[in-house]
């Protein structure tokens, strides 16, 4: 009777296009799965993406990425801006550096710290916001494509909690970015 039962639910995990035995040798053998291999591929791509659309901004892909949480957090000062984007300071200086050239932020004594700038964006930046957003909802349907959202919500759950783990592990083992 069990072995019917487990028959019917493998015969139906594999209509619904999912290999079992496949599923158990990648369980079993996790070590051998290189996932990190898969999201470097989606970042080269979505690089590649960007750089490709971006043409003719001034924007590259990591300018692109202070900028989109510029339009979510506006005057935030650069150690804010480094944190949310859990990038070093010295990356973010140079990224903020390159926005101030090219005219889509401006730097302001914060009122709360003489010492700190809060960083505000131009109307420059302003009007390229329809068009960042276009670039990044577009993106995203492109590599979203055939997941549902149940797969997707599983997804950024699993990568969050990924993404936290590493950081976890850099803090408490007090790993400085690049060595």
């Amino acid at each position: 009777m069990q072995a019917q039962l487990y028959n019917k639910e493998v015969s139906t995990i594999n209509n619904n296009s999912i290999n079992i035995n496949e599923l158990e040798k990648k369980i079993k053998n996790q070590e051998n799965y290189h996932f990190i291999k898969e999201i470097s591929v989606i970042s080269r791509y979505s690089h590649i993406y960007l750089k490709n659309n971006l043409k003719g901004y001034d924007l590259g892909s990591g300018q692109f990425m202070h900028l989109m949480v510029l339009y979510r957090n506006p005057n935030i000062n650069q150690d804010t801006l480094s944190k949310i984007i859990n990038i070093d300071k010295g990356t973010t200086a140079k990224v903020v550096k390159k926005l101030l050239e090219n005219g889509y932020i401006t730097r302001i004594p914060s009122e709360n710290d003489k010492r700190s700038y809060n960083l505000n964006l131009t109307e420059k930046a302003l009007k390229l916001k329809k068009e960042t957003s276009k670039i990044k909802k577009n993106w995203n349907s492109i590599i979203l494509n055939n997941i549902s959202q149940n797969d997707f919500e599983i997804f950024i759950k699993t990568l969050n909690t990924i993404s936290e783990n590493a950081i976890k592990y850099h803090e408490e083992n007090r790993c400085e970015h690049g060595k």
